[in-house]
């Protein structure tokens, strides 16, 4: 019996923001935690120059579930980290 989704929100609660390794661990333990994982990781995506297109061909076309997670989605014209962890929502 899977666990309900407002105890894997609680539990990923109290993750840390930036705890990117946890919350990929955490995509990967069962389907159910999938969706509450990426909400988290997926808050804001940083691109640039250098990384829009990654970024493009990770969410197109297979993956355009991701985009639902998307809460800010900004442009630096520097090199810097495209995918920022924040559960600040």
């Amino acid at each position: 019996m899977p666990l309900p989704v407002e105890l894997i929100d609680e539990v990923l609660s109290h993750l840390p923001s930036n705890d990117e390794e946890s919350l990929r661990s955490c995509s990967v333990v069962a389907e159910p935690w999938l969706g509450p994982s990426q909400s988290r990781f997926f808050v804001f995506v940083f691109i640039s120059p250098e990384t829009y297109q990654p970024l493009l061909d990770s969410i197109s076309p297979k993956n355009t579930g991701l985009l639902r997670h998307l809460r800010s989605l900004v442009y630096v014209p520097q090199e810097r980290t495209h995918l920022v962890a924040s559960t600040t929502t």
